[in-house]
Formats: structure tokens, C-alpha cells, sequence
């Protein structure tokens, strides 16, 4: 599904292993309206894990 977002792409989009879009769905035009996007980084969670605050 196509996603329409218009404020900046988050800084860290491309180490993305996902994303969370936040928004509705527009039936008319057949696409989701995201107000907001949350990311999240593999890196930021593998510093976690190598420290110990891992399982």
C-alpha cells in the first residue's frame, strides 16, 4: 500500500529494519495518510544487546 508522508523522511530511514506508519487510510484515493512515522534501527538495539541489556 502506497504511503503518503509529507513531513521530512526520518534521519535514520534507511537502517530501518521497520517502520511504524501512524495515521488513516483514504478509501477514495486508495492510499494511507501517515501523520507520523516511528523507526526503528537494528544498531540502536544490537548497542543494547552488547551491553548486557540484551536476552
Amino acid at each position: 500500500m502506497k504511503v503518503v508522508y509529507t513531513r521530512p523522511k526520518p534521519a535514520n530511514f534507511e537502517q530501518a529494519v521497520s517502520l511504524v506508519a501512524i495515521g488513516r487510510h483514504d478509501m477514495t484515493k486508495g492510499v494511507f495518510l501517515a501523520d507520523d512515522m516511528l523507526v526503528k534501527c537494528p544498531s540502536k538495539y544490537q548497542e543494547q544487546f552488547d551491553q548486557g541489556g540484551g536476552r
